[in-house]
């Protein structure tokens, strides 16, 4: 038997060598290199396919369609839309969806809020902290006491409802990050400054108040295992999500982009 393996070795062996020496090999590694990339494209489809293929930029219609407006309309009352060339819809986040990196790493610790800089209680002189700011910028009919918000209407984007906020019952309310720190460390701010970090963190474009429990269960979650209860907000949510994430040049989970080329494709 042992014999008879080397003798097959051995004809292999020859036959190799006669395909190099011949100029044939790189033929037949031509010829076998389509299947190997199919088990690449592969894997790449399983993930795809979480969710329908949405259309190229070309494909879309030029007019902007109504719920297009909305989350326009929804990004410039907060102050996300810089000019009118940063239009951010759901439109212009097509192009950048399919700019980011996805995700191929795990980040070198486990992620621990401190490493995002101190309690947002705490503001720089001359400033009021990120929570004030962040109540005054999102709530309706504001009263102030210096920096402090002492009541306001919350008209709650992640949950459809209407509640009033005092400064007597402020666990009413909760600051949600968009994209939530946890994500970020997984998603390439482990190797940030702790300056790129603390400033992300107080970022208000990355904040939205919302009613106690407005973000129950969200945690460190993506758009593929976490979205706002009011679907009517899930395009503005998508978008907004998108847009963070390329800002800070984060990459971002597979399945999370996958979710949110459905939920795009239904704005």
């Amino acid at each position: 038997m042992a014999k008879k393996l080397l003798l097959a070795a051995a004809v292999i062996l020859g036959m190799c060598f006669l395909l190099v020496h011949t100029g044939q090999w790189d033929n037949i590694v031509s010829t076998l290199s389509p299947y190997a990339k199919q088990g690449s494209d592969a894997v790449s489809k399983t993930v795809q396919s979480a969710a329908p293929e949405l259309p190229t930029t070309e494909d879309l219609p030029k007019d902007v369609t109504e719920g297009q407006r909305k989350v326009q309309d929804a990004l410039n009352s907060a102050g996300l839309n810089k000019t009118k060339s940063d239009a951010r819809t759901p439109s212009s986040a097509v192009k950048v969806l399919d700019k980011l990196e996805e995700t191929t790493t795990d980040p070198k610790s486990p992620f621990k809020r401190t490493a995002f800089g101190p309690d947002w209680d705490t503001a720089p002189a001359g400033s009021c902290d990120v929570r004030n700011t962040a109540l005054g910028r999102n709530l309706a009919d504001v009263t102030r006491n210096g920096c402090t918000v002492t009541a306001g209407t919350l008209h709650d984007p992640y949950t459809g409802r209407t509640t009033t906020y005092t400064a007597d019952a402020p666990s009413s309310v909760t600051i949600d990050a968009v994209v939530p720190l946890q994500y970020a460390w997984e998603n390439g701010a482990d190797t940030w400054s702790d300056a790129k970090r603390a400033q992300f963190a107080a970022d208000q474009n990355n904040l939205t108040v919302t009613v106690a429990g407005g973000n129950a269960d969200k945690d460190g979650a993506g758009p593929s295992k976490w979205n706002p209860a009011d679907s009517d907000y899930r395009c503005t949510y998508v978008t907004r999500f998108i847009y963070i994430v390329n800002d800070y040049d984060l990459t971002i989970n597979a399945y999370d982009k996958a979710v949110i080329r459905r939920d795009l494709a239904t704005c």
